[in-house]
């Protein structure tokens, strides 16, 4: 079988000749059809000259190739797919019989002697040869095999006839019939090229599909591991930036605070690199969707005044905060993510001086947030450059400033989602502006409602605490005690239900997610405690360092804020501020 592999294909169609014999195979049964149909023609226009038993003996011929073709289809499609010795010896097996009996036919009617038919059956023979040129066509060796059986069988039978008129048309037409098979041959090289291209085209987009699949899966994989090791990582992060926190305000030796204030600050680059390599993750990902709503800019100007002015004094810098009429619609977490970015990196860039965040009109429908500073500046071939991950400028001086080189990637990102546009201007040595152009929104409140008041108004409220672990249950709850509030330790949903009905209603809950309890968790918690006050539920809080995306999905229809640990007391007592100005307005 090999031997006639290599006689009937060269090695460059051997390359081709499995897509092209898995096309055959697919449509053999087609090709067996057309032949059928043919048959019967010619049984009509040949009814006189043969026999009655003869034109059913080539039916009955006929028929049977067609079901054996039928039967064996699905065979011979996955026996083709095994070795290309087997699948030329298919299609031989198919290809012989059905030109055999085109040439018996063809004998037939040639012993009849009749020009007239000839003429006709070779222009009905040219669609079956048409079929073989499709099976045979690009293929040079089996081609001249192919035509050569046939001028073997026919040409002699054909000379053999006495001179007629009608011979030369006859021969004419044969000539011709020859000329188009040449034709047809280049023709369905081109043909099977496509074939070829198409099948090379599906093989690829599958082999594409399943390495998107099984990268979709690494990613899940990845993910889970990372939410796991985030979680263990993030814990003891977490109490130590509590312990650090408590220790400073217990602390009157100045020499140890000096300390503690530095361990403070590589505790909180800690925390940021960690939340923003997790955000990162979540845009690149799309698991961050923005939820919009019209409010007004002056919200997250107290935001940033209330979280940077104690920063800002520890570092001798002056931040101003101008106030600001405009509203605008936009998701004003995530925007807020961006203006505190700016402001962060304005603060840190900066030696002397200070930093302003202001806002004015952009044409008619924008408004432009922006950020100034005093600090070093950006080189204007830097500008784009700092926008991507992990990149900071070069300069020792900022490179000791800290920071993985992620904030400004994440608030380009983040901008995207929210439609709006970033700008830097900067000077080197003198200083730099980012800004984010935003579209704004006509105001759907007062304006004297709209302003909130910046002070602490924390003292008395009733917060509920909820954590596994022990030791950052009592530093965060000292935390809070120090600003005033009302702190109550909780350890399951039927003990808050309790409390709220012998003390009242709490205020917050800040509950952690896992509490080591086997038949709930802190989302059941808060659902219970917004369940049992309806009409004046808690403002709640999952405090966790689980960064599954699917828990921030629960955390939303559960009704709570999901803050994940290790928190920024500073930005926590600005958060909690705001909660409380925005249920009281002015």
């Amino acid at each position: 079988m090999a031997s006639l592999l290599d006689l009937l294909l060269s090695k460059q169609d051997r390359m081709l000749y499995k897509q092209h014999a898995d096309f055959s195979a697919r449509n053999f049964s087609l090709f067996i059809g057309l032949n059928l149909v043919i048959y019967c023609v010619l049984t009509v226009i040949f009814a006189d000259a043969m026999r009655v038993r003869t034109h059913v003996l080539f039916g009955v011929a006929m028929l049977v190739m067609q079901i054996v073709s039928v039967s064996l289809a699905n065979f011979v499609g996955a026996d083709m797919q095994k070795s290309p010795t087997k699948s030329i010896f298919w299609v031989v097996l198919f290809g012989v019989p059905i030109t055999a009996w085109w040439l018996c036919y063809c004998y037939v009617l040639i012993q009849a002697g009749n020009l007239y038919y000839l003429q006709q059956y070779t222009t009905m023979a040219n669609v079956a040869i048409f079929l073989g040129i499709a099976i045979t066509g690009r293929f040079s060796r089996a081609f001249v095999a192919f035509i050569v059986v046939i001028l073997a069988v026919v040409l002699p039978q054909f000379l053999r006839l006495p001179f007629d008129p009608n011979k030369t048309l006859a021969t004419q037409l044969l000539l011709a019939t020859c000329a188009e098979l040449v034709f047809l041959r280049t023709l369905n090289s081109y043909i099977v090229a496509i074939f070829k291209a198409k099948s090379e085209n599906i093989q690829l987009l599958d082999a594409l599909q399943l390495k998107n699949v099984a990268l979709e899966q690494s990613n899940i994989s990845q993910s889970r591991y990372l939410s796991a090791a985030s979680h263990d990582l993030r814990q003891p992060l977490h109490a130590l930036a509590l312990l650090t926190n408590d220790i400073q305000r217990k602390n009157d030796r100045p020499e140890i605070a000096v300390s503690l204030k530095k361990m403070e600050l590589a505790i909180d680059s800690l925390s940021q690199s960690f939340n923003a390599m997790l955000n990162l993750s979540r845009l690149d990902a799309g698991g961050i969707k923005p939820k919009l709503k019209t409010f007004p800019i002056d919200a997250m100007f107290h935001r940033v005044a209330a979280e940077f002015s104690d920063v800002s004094q520890e570092r001798g810098l002056t931040l101003k905060v101008h106030p600001s009429k405009f509203w605008v619609h936009s998701d004003q977490d995530m925007l807020y993510s961006i203006l505190s970015n700016f402001v962060s990196n304005a603060l840190r860039y900066t030696d002397t001086g200070g930093v302003l965040v202001g806002c004015r009109l952009a044409g008619e429908s924008m408004v432009s947030i922006s950020v100034y500073d005093t600090g070093l500046g950006v080189p204007p071939d830097k500008a784009k450059q700092i926008f991507q991950e992990y990149q900071r400028l070069e300069e020792a001086t900022q490179r000791a400033k800290g920071g993985v080189g992620l904030g400004l990637a994440i608030a380009e990102r983040t901008a995207r989602l929210l439609n709006a546009k970033l700008s830097v201007k900067s000077s080197v040595g003198s200083g730099s502006a980012f800004g984010i152009m935003i579209r704004r929104a006509e105001a759907t409140q007062s304006k004297e409602a709209a302003l909130i008041s910046p002070q602490d108004e924390l003292k008395g409220k009733r917060v509920a605490l909820l954590d596994d672990d022990p030791d950052v249950l009592e530093s965060l709850g000292g935390l809070l005690q120090s600003w005033g509030m009302d702190v109550s330790f909780v350890l399951s949903a039927e003990m808050l239900q309790e409390l709220a009905e012998e003390e009242g209603g709490f205020d917050f809950v800040v509950s952690d997610y896992h509490l080591g309890l086997e038949s709930e968790n802190g989302l059941d918690v808060i659902r219970a405690a917004i369940q049992a006050a309806p009409l004046k539920p808690p403002y709640c809080i999952l405090l966790t360092g689980d960064t599954r995306t699917e828990l921030a999905q629960e955390a939303v229809q559960a009704g709570a804020y999901l803050w994940h640990k290790p928190i920024r007391p500073t930005r926590l007592r600005a958060h909690l501020n705001g909660v409380v100005q925005q249920q009281n307005p002015l």
